[in-house]
């Protein structure tokens, strides 16, 4: 199977490095001239950029799978361009934080084209895109057969199992990365919440409070979530300042949890911890 990536953003170069680091070629478009000239510099084997969406379909023969791995109000856009140049049996992978249903849509406008579509749902960052990440997929079923090699060998790995799977028909799996950003975000405000009252209840400065987390990473409530909030509160710059002091308290959320809001009163769930955050 042939790879087609479009987007190289934080993401997707992150995305890109790791697939060639599994010896995968793959071809990408960016249409960042800025990115474009970083990315050329960094001289990344077997990682080829195009100079437009048509060449890096003409250069990309099929079978192929493209990926998109673009902000989610840019993908029906590229999918328009897309279909012009595609052939039957082609894939398109949206690798982007897209809501479930407009995944649903996508994979209706695709069949009409004989293309597959399959919507993956990609946890972890730009770090977890590079090192391994959570893969969440929905889509043909047949598609994803053909590709699953891929995401599986990209995938982050615990006791040799990858952390990778299909969840069934085209949305499910943006529904659940959908869900798990929702959890994510619970989760969080809920280590921000302990924190502040270690510091302003038991008048812990930044070490003790590191230490305190480390102690429960030790327990069964250790989390990913938890080992970077240990690190991050007591990391410090040149100057010996800690980093959590020099930046803004709040930050604002891609739109994944007001969908997950939205999802859970359509549904009648409730979900407080998840509003409240």
């Amino acid at each position: 199977m042939n790879i087609a990536l479009i987007g190289l953003g934080s993401m997707g170069y992150n995305l890109a490095k790791n697939m060639v680091s599994k010896n995968y070629q793959v071809n990408a478009y960016e249409k960042n001239k800025l990115i474009v000239e970083s990315i050329n510099n960094d001289n990344i084997k077997n990682l080829c950029l195009l100079n437009s969406t048509k060449e890096l379909i003409d250069k990309t023969p099929s079978p192929r799978i493209i990926l998109l791995s673009l902000p989610a109000n840019k993908i029906d856009e590229c999918i328009s361009d897309l279909i012009n140049y595609l052939n039957p049996k082609d894939i398109i992978a949206d690798l982007g934080n897209s809501l479930y249903l407009h995944s649903i849509e996508r994979e209706k406008l695709l069949k009409d084209h004989n293309i597959s579509f399959l919507g993956i749902g990609i946890s972890g960052g730009p770090r977890g895109a590079k090192d391994g990440p959570a893969i969440m997929v929905g889509g043909s079923k047949s598609a994803w057969e053909n590709v699953r090699c891929i995401f599986e060998d990209i995938s982050a790995k615990i006791d040799n199992k990858s952390a990778c799977c299909y969840f069934g028909s085209a949305g499910s799996g943006h529904f659940v990365k959908l869900i798990h950003n929702g959890i994510e975000y619970a989760l969080m405000q809920g280590l921000a919440e302990i924190s502040n009252i270690l510091e302003h209840a038991y008048n812990m400065d930044n070490d003790l409070r590191a230490k305190k987390f480390e102690e429960i990473l030790k327990t069964q409530s250790s989390s990913f979530l938890l080992k970077i909030t240990s690190e991050i509160i007591s990391a410090q710059n040149n100057n010996n300042q800690y980093f959590i002091d020099e930046v803004d308290n709040k930050i604002e959320q891609n739109g994944t949890g007001i969908w997950a809001i939205k999802a859970a009163l359509e549904l009648g769930v409730s979900i407080p911890s998840i509003y409240e955050a």
